[in-house]
């Protein structure tokens, strides 16, 4: 069944009359919803436990990022690949294994913890393998939202969608702090493979996105040459392209939170999950700002102020040394954060033609990954140069990124 007219059930009155959220009223949706929300809670309290084992193992800056940012790797080299399967197999079954595989590592990291036989490799092996799994998950998974709800309620959905993820980004790390303070750190592994069971079972009940493949079989390498040459012929998908890519430096802050955590705050596994916490209630409350404000118009500009509210608050979180500052300048990053995410998530889905979407999609995940590879560049910059160096040049760049960008594409600037 076509899930763009997907069975409604029943749901609250009140909620139906805010805006976006009747969107929970479709079934297909709510599963869906529900699915990011276990999903990307097991992934940020995977991100946070991971940090502080790396740096508990290492007492190393550089390592926390090299940890993070080779789970990019995976993503680049398959993301294509796993968008153009997207197109023509179904996409449940395709979520479903790679949740499946992500409970599996989850658990393998809590045993060998609570073993004692964890180590530095160990770790990367198991983060790679993960990546893996990821690589398939999330172009399948926006592909499987527009499925759901169709072009004209997207940006309204990738907005809901989001508050599921950050609220997700919100209790995941400092669920996961507190868990790691009081039972260990095997225990954070352990509910995180049971989340990611969870999302497995929640996807398999989706009725949509197992319909005909929009796209014929043909070599899956003619499919991504096909993609590449339509992104070259479509100037504005190609900037949106080179404004996620930016993130690279956007993302240099995030391997220096554990640092800040115990270094300049003084303090351990509890600090840090406050601190990623933080930043997920910023992009919780962002993405519901932006699933009731609705539609946008210039969305372009719009790309270009988060990025120097963005930049801002890095600057800010450099120099602090006050913790509810700290906290402050976090929260404010992920609420100006959700209004970059939804933008260029919605613009990328509506830009492109139905039998292409899920290549275009796989092209922008590997972009993302650029966010993973933040963690290497900041970690790198911060042996280098100093922690605040390392914040001031990742700001610095780019904002200049995309205010060069919005200068030199009329396309950018007149995005609607």
């Amino acid at each position: 069944m076509n899930a763009r007219n997907a069975t409604r059930t029943y749901f609250p009155p009140i909620a139906a009359r805010l805006p976006g959220l009747g969107l929970l009223g479709i079934r297909d949706f709510r599963l869906l919803w529900m699915v990011t929300g276990l999903s990307f809670t097991g992934i940020q309290m995977r991100m946070m436990a991971l940090s502080w084992l790396v740096l508990e193992i290492t007492d190393s800056t550089m390592w926390v990022g090299i940890v993070n940012g080779i789970a990019a790797v995976p993503v680049l080299l398959l993301s294509l690949y796993a968008g153009a399967l997207g197109d023509r197999v179904d996409k449940r079954l395709l979520i479903a294994k790679a949740t499946g595989a992500l409970a599996l590592m989850a658990l393998v990291v809590g045993i060998l913890a609570n073993t004692g036989a964890i180590t530095l490799w160990h770790v990367i092996v198991i983060s790679l393998l993960s990546a893996t799994a990821a690589a398939f998950f999330q172009p399948a998974t926006q592909a499987l939202l527009y499925d759901i709800v169709g072009p004209d309620r997207l940006f309204r959905a990738v907005s809901l969608n989001s508050s599921a993820m950050n609220l997700g980004g919100m209790i995941g790390p400092a669920a996961g702090g507190i868990l790691i303070a009081m039972f260990g750190i095997g225990a954070s592994f352990y509910l995180i493979a049971v989340m990611f069971l969870g999302a497995m079972l929640g996807i398999l009940a989706i009725r949509s996105g197992g319909n005909v493949p929009v796209k014929a079989a043909t070599p899956i390498l003619k499919d991504a040459a096909e993609a590449l040459a339509y992104v070259r012929r479509t100037p504005h998908v190609a900037w949106l392209l080179l404004l996620s890519t930016a993130t690279l430096f956007a993302a240099v802050y995030f391997p220096l939170v554990p640092v800040y955590a115990r270094d300049v705050f003084g303090g351990g596994a509890r600090e840090f999950g406050f601190l990623m916490g933080a930043q997920g209630a910023g992009f919780l409350i962002g993405s519901l700002a932006t699933t009731a404000i609705g539609d946008m118009p210039h969305k372009g500009k719009m790309l270009l102020l988060v990025a120097v509210a963005w930049s801002t608050g890095m600057i800010v979180f450099a120099f602090s040394t006050s913790f509810p500052l700290t906290l402050a300048s976090v929260f404010t990053m992920g609420f100006v954060g959700m209004f970059w995410v939804n933008t260029l998530r919605t613009l990328m889905q509506t830009a492109v033609p139905d039998e292409m979407r899920g290549r275009v999609m796989g092209l922008y995940m590997m972009t993302l990954q650029a966010i993973p590879l933040g963690w290497l560049v900041g970690g790198t910059l911060a042996t280098a140069f100093g922690n605040e160096a390392a914040l001031v040049i990742g700001a610095l760049v780019f904002t200049s990124i995309v205010a060069l960008a919005f200068i030199r594409s009329p396309e950018l600037r007149r995005l609607a």
